[in-house]
């Protein structure tokens, strides 16, 4: 194999990994949004209009927790989830980045030890129905996967990462 044939394979990667982050964005946003209507429509309502539509409140249960699955990966991504800090100050550099490793590759294997449960909660779900929009309950268990996916991908892609630093650093 070429070397350009390895950067090909790089470069797809990165358009696939690049396509995953932006489809997890744009679907937390669309979620904050359609929670932001909702509210504001029964806030609208109930101050307003002589009656409030009940699936206001259904609707903005499950945006909220779409919101949380498709941006607790890019949360993780980012560095954005909150830890404690009861040892790591401690830690050299090298020390913390091994304690990074060792976080991302636990989180990552729990997410994925989880997921496999999830299409029996689905199956589950298809037979129960939501009480005012009547929706199967099947797509809001299906947040389940979205969640436990996206932190698994982004726990063991930062893993990865911080393996192959930890490996580089060691052969200089």
């Amino acid at each position: 194999m070429r070397i350009s044939d390895d950067n090909r394979w790089v470069d797809a990667a990165r358009r696939v990994l690049s396509l995953i982050d932006g489809v997890l964005k744009v679907v937390s946003i669309a979620c904050f949004v359609a929670i932001a209507a909702a509210v504001f429509l029964q806030v609208f309502s109930r101050f307003l209009l002589p009656t409030t539509p009940s699936w206001t409140e259904e609707v903005s249960r499950y945006c909220f927790i779409y919101l949380v699955a498709s941006a607790i990966g890019l949360a993780w991504r980012d560095g954005d989830i909150i830890s404690l800090d009861l040892y790591q100050h401690r830690l050299g550099p090298r020390g913390q980045a091994i304690h990074r490793l060792i976080m991302s590759a636990l989180t990552g294997v729990a997410s994925l030890a989880t997921l496999v449960t999830v299409p029996a909660l689905m199956q589950i779900g298809s037979f129960q129905r939501s009480a005012a929009l009547g929706m199967p309950m099947k797509y809001v268990y299906f947040a389940l996967f979205v969640l436990l996916g996206s932190l698994a991908f982004h726990a063991l892609r930062q893993a990865v990462r911080e393996g192959w630093l930890l490996l580089d650093s060691e052969n200089r």
